[in-house]
């Protein structure tokens, strides 16, 4: 009889044992599930805070621009001449009426920019394959110079002229379709 006691005790023990194993792989799974959620949510909470920097930064140089608005665009091109128009629209936040005159600075170059309603605009000539930097666009209101930097980069030939790609598996594409 005590010999079937203890059998009986040893097997419950060796069954409670067995849950007890599977209740702790089942708490290790959670914890990994727990610390797989906590380093997601840590992440995350990393690129908002830096979205934050960059948005403020944002606002900042807009708030420290002398312009309102600007746009860079092509027009014309002129594939006899190898030449495309880029187009500079700048409206400033403050000039005066027949007093503000306004340069565009292209590839060291000057260009004088007319004014309409107070936004000013240019039309140059230049090379299609040649690279352009649109270096800043200059202000001046009796004798006050101001200055806006726009250090931007330009290739026409990438935005203007159509661009197809080949391969050896009898595929072709351009920019926008795929044949």
């Amino acid at each position: 009889m005590k010999q079937k006691a203890l059998s009986i005790i040893s097997v419950i023990s060796v069954i409670g044992l067995v849950i007890c194993l599977f209740e702790i792989f089942s708490l290790h799974g959670e914890i990994d599930d727990l610390n797989r959620t906590i380093s997601n949510q840590y992440e995350r909470f990393n690129r908002e805070v830096n979205s934050i920097y960059s948005n403020v930064d944002d606002k900042l140089k807009k708030q420290a621009s002398i312009l309102s608005e600007k746009s860079l665009d092509y027009g014309e091109k002129d594939l006899q001449n190898r030449t495309v128009e880029i187009i500079c629209t700048a409206v400033p936040k403050e000039y005066t009426p027949g007093k503000t005159t306004a340069v565009l600075v292209l590839d060291g170059k000057e260009y004088k920019m007319k004014e309409k309603n107070g936004s000013f605009s240019v039309k140059a000539s230049v090379s299609l394959f040649d690279e352009h930097m649109v270096n800043r666009i200059v202000f001046d209101t009796d004798g006050v110079r101001q200055t806006e930097d726009i250090s931007e980069s330009r290739t026409p030939r990438w935005d203007v002229l159509p661009s197809v790609y080949a391969t050896k598996s009898g595929q072709s594409s351009n920019r926008k379709n795929t044949f």
